[in-house]
C-alpha cells in the first residue's frame, strides 16, 4: 500500500514537472537535466495523451421513442457510442408518466441483436384505462405496445 502511494505520488510529480518544463521557456536545458525515469514517464504521459486524442474519434447519440400523450406516456430511450465504422457500445432504459385513472406499465426494454454496424432493442409497453379495487384492477381499456429500435454506426436510429 505504501510502495503504490509511492508510485502514484512520483507518476504525478513526473507529470508537474513535465507540465513545468515544456510550459517554460528554457525548457531544451531543463529537460536535459531529468534522470532517465523522468525522461521515461514523460515519454509514457505522451503516448498516453496520443491515444486519448485517437479514442476521442467516438460520439455519443440518444434516440427515443415516445408513446401516449399528455395524461399517460412512455418513452424507449437507447444511447450510444459510435465511431462511423462501429457501434462500440450502448445501453437502453424506459420511463414513463400518467394522471388517474389512466395507467402505464414498463415491460422492460432488451437488447435483440449486436453487430459490430448496429444494435437493435426491443421495447414493450402496456398503457391502460382502468379503476383499482381491493381485488385488483379492472382495466376498460389496455393496449401493448411492441417498439423496435435499431441504432447505426453512422449516428442513425430507427423505430419498426
Amino acid at each position: 500500500m505504501v510502495m503504490e502511494k509511492r508510485k502514484i505520488l512520483g507518476v504525478l510529480g513526473t507529470a508537474a514537472l513535465a507540465l513545468t518544463i515544456f510550459t517554460s521557456p528554457a525548457s531544451a536545458a531543463t529537460y536535459e537535466q531529468l534522470s532517465d525515469y523522468q525522461k521515461a514517464d514523460i515519454n509514457l504521459l505522451e503516448e498516453g495523451m496520443e491515444i486519448m486524442a485517437s479514442t476521442s474519434s467516438s460520439k455519443s447519440k440518444r434516440f427515443t421513442v415516445k408513446r401516449g400523450g399528455a395524461l399517460a406516456w412512455s418513452k424507449n430511450v437507447v444511447e450510444w457510442n459510435y465511431t462511423g465504422s462501429k457501434v462500440s457500445s450502448s445501453s437502453a432504459w424506459q420511463s414513463r408518466g400518467y394522471v388517474f385513472p389512466n395507467k402505464v406499465s414498463l415491460n422492460g426494454i432488451k437488447r435483440t441483436e449486436t453487430m459490430s454496424s448496429y444494435h437493435k432493442y426491443r421495447g414493450t409497453t402496456t398503457l391502460s384505462h382502468g379503476i383499482p379495487t381491493p381485488w385488483g384492477d379492472i382495466d376498460f381499456y389496455s393496449r401493448t405496445y411492441v417498439d423496435i429500435m435499431k441504432v447505426n454506426k453512422d449516428g442513425t436510429g430507427s423505430r419498426s
